[in-house]
């Protein structure tokens, strides 16, 4: 007599009440994260400021926002005089004058200090000089300066030298771009202009018009 064999095999499976079964070690997939949203900066809107007051040395009184040490306080740096000057002005009513006088120690010097906003990507300094002379055309006896510096006297950048060796039968215009501004941004600085005369024929140094204008962010 033959017989036949039954194998049955039971598979395990979870009952439709319990728990999925997980396999040991691995942990169960989790939903992703939603990403998290941060703010971006507001745009920044470019513009160009005036920085100095009375740049072009007109207001009233005479002098205003200028601190003026001359060589004598009878004659002002910040003044009218075109009969004694012969420099009609580039913008009337006045103009600076510095310089004209033949004497041991005679130095002009005036400036202004004012704040470079936050955010400052270029400075740029525009205007006019004009230089006349009477003395030697190869030897440099008299000089001037218009200068960026610190308030304590660093200079920050030479922004135009003059001489008695190189003079002028007009007006010339001025248009410096400061290096480095972004660097100077929340930071006071002072436009100073300076002249040195010495005993010799007398050199005069005229400028008028001035601005330094700021492009930052606002």
């Amino acid at each position: 007599m033959s017989y036949r064999l039954l194998v049955v095999f039971v598979v395990g499976c979870a009952s439709a009440a319990g728990p999925a079964s997980e396999t040991p070690g691995v942990d169960a997939a989790k939903p992703d994260s939603p990403p998290i949203e941060v703010d971006a900066a507001p745009p920044c809107t470019m513009i160009a400021s005036e920085l100095l007051v009375n740049g072009s040395f007109d207001a009233s009184p005479e002098g205003t926002g200028w601190t003026a040490t001359p060589v004598d306080p009878g004659f002002p740096l910040i003044t009218q005089d075109d009969a004694a000057s012969g420099v009609v002005e580039k913008s009337p009513l006045d103009k600076v004058w510095l310089g004209g006088f033949a004497q041991a120690n005679a130095d002009d010097q005036m400036f202004q200090d004012v704040v470079i906003p936050a955010g400052t990507s270029e400075l740029r300094v525009t205007g006019f000089y004009w230089t006349k002379t009477g003395d030697s055309a190869t030897v440099k006896n008299d000089t001037a300066t218009l200068q960026v510096t610190s308030t304590t006297g660093t200079v920050i950048d030479p922004v135009v030298a003059l001489d008695n060796t190189v003079v002028h039968t007009d007006w010339q215009p001025l248009d410096h771009a400061v290096p480095g501004a972004a660097g100077l941004s929340g930071q006071t600085v002072r436009i100073k202009f300076a002249s040195h005369n010495n005993t010799t024929l007398t050199t005069s140094f005229w400028f008028d018009t001035l601005s330094l204008q700021a492009t930052h962010c606002q």
